[in-house]
């Protein structure tokens, strides 16, 4: 501040980015220690009456709905560990044109669709997803949004301003109604123009238009400055997902970004292609992230992603998970389809029969490889996909199969039974 003073009026600007440089490192530093305070509230004890209340605020807390929100595909949720989860950061990992932006936006319009009871923690105010893109303009990513949710899509301009109206409204589910309360914000930042203590500006700005964050999607990773602004990329990009993790803490909520695979990632995947006789997701691993290992090592769940093909030249998006922080779902390769005639919307078969395989190049038993089921009995969870039994969760999908109101236990087997023995 005295430089500041003492300066002339036309060099105080390099001096003004420095002070806020400064206020930005200290604000980072009262968050992380809010977040590592927050995650020490809880005291364990065997203690009778510490040990109820540490259980007890566990169990509530690990088995809240609301704290996850689901995508579209069964295997990708089952993946995940039930859906992503608040407080974590998910990395989504792929080579140039494998598809990246495209997922986040699939994830995007089923995380609208399938997520019909989610309320914020202010129920005052319209639950959002938010898209923070930094590759691809606001209106660009609108137009791929529009080819993606519009059936036959032949591209937006070559319909009437009613008509892109109508499409994406019934369509594809553009709208805000109770059963899909939802919203979804899309903003743009041009290449390394802010740091992550944007993301707080954001959602600040958000709160104040009604509109709560529940999930915060950032397209891609190394497009965003770290606060700390180290100067070595490795480093900093290491950096960027601490800083991630520290946001989606505070807030509460999951984030999501995408980054690069290396050059040898490439060259398997391009050797692998003109074999075709393996899994081209199953070859990546940890050793072809781009740029630096350290955001692998600070994030939550990482996944690579890669597009296949199979025999009769049907299109698939590989999820390939190569890091979760804690054990669970032991589900760690799925092979999704695209919708038929074309590579850009993924099929969504939350709520009905699974439609992922766990291969695409290996001969399965009897060539059944559509049905894939997580649990050891095929025929509970076909039960359970089919049967809506209990009610449903606040911030679960709407199950857009039937029911069956059948009380006596053994007919109720036999006649999903003979339903399951159709599907076969």
């Amino acid at each position: 501040m005295t430089e500041f003073k003492a300066a002339d009026i036309s060099k105080r600007t390099p001096i003004i980015r420095s002070c806020e440089q400064v206020i930005d490192n200290i604000k980072n530093d009262f968050r992380k220690a809010h977040v590592e305070d927050n995650l020490n509230d809880v005291i364990f004890s065997l203690d009778d009456n510490v040990f109820l209340s540490a259980i007890t605020d566990t169990y509530n807390l690990v088995t809240n709905p609301s704290r996850r929100v689901l995508c579209g595909m069964q295997g990708l949720n089952e993946m995940v560990g039930g859906g992503f989860e608040s407080g974590r950061v998910y990395m989504l990992l792929g080579v140039a044109g494998a598809g990246k932006s495209l997922t986040l936006l699939n994830l995007i319009h089923q995380i609208k669709r399938y997520n019909t009871r989610i309320v914020g923690k202010d129920p005052t105010k319209t639950p959002c997803i938010v898209l923070l893109t930094m590759e691809n303009t606001v209106v660009e990513t609108i137009t791929r949004l529009f080819d993606m949710v519009v059936d036959d899509s032949h591209g937006m301009s070559n319909y009437s301003l009613d008509e892109v109206l109508f499409k994406l409204k019934n369509e594809g589910g553009m709208r805000i109604t109770d059963s899909s309360p939802l919203d979804i914000v899309i903003r743009f930042k041009p290449n390394r123009s802010v740091s992550t203590d944007y993301l707080y500006t954001l959602y600040d700005d958000l709160m104040d238009m009604g509109k709560e964050p529940v999930v915060f999607i950032q397209d891609h990773i190394k497009r965003i400055r770290s606060i700390d602004g180290n100067s070595d990329l490795r480093l900093e990009l290491g950096d960027v997902v601490n800083e991630f993790k520290v946001f989606a803490g505070e807030k509460d909520i999951p984030v999501i970004s995408v980054s690069h695979l290396n050059r040898e990632a490439t060259k398997i995947l391009e050797e692998q292609a003109r074999k075709g006789n393996q899994d081209n997701g199953k070859l990546l691993g940890k050793s072809n992230i781009g740029e630096s290992l350290l955001m692998i090592d600070n994030v939550d769940i990482a996944i690579t992603l890669t597009k296949d093909y199979d025999k009769d030249g049907n299109c698939y998006m590989t999820f390939h998970r190569i890091k979760m922080r804690d054990k669970g779902s032991i589900r760690d390769y799925i092979c999704q389809p695209f919708v038929p005639g074309g590579e850009v919307r993924l099929v969504c078969d939350v709520g009905g029969i699974p439609q992922f395989k766990e291969t695409i190049h290996v001969n399965q038993i009897n060539n059944k490889t559509n049905i894939k089921m997580a649990g050891s009995s095929t025929m509970t969870n076909f039960i359970d996909e089919v049967v809506d039994f209990n009610d449903i969760d606040d911030n679960t999908f709407v199950k857009d199969t039937f029911t069956l109101d059948i009380s006596d236990d053994i007919e109720k087997t036999n006649v999903i039974s003979d339903k399951f023995n159709k599907y076969i």
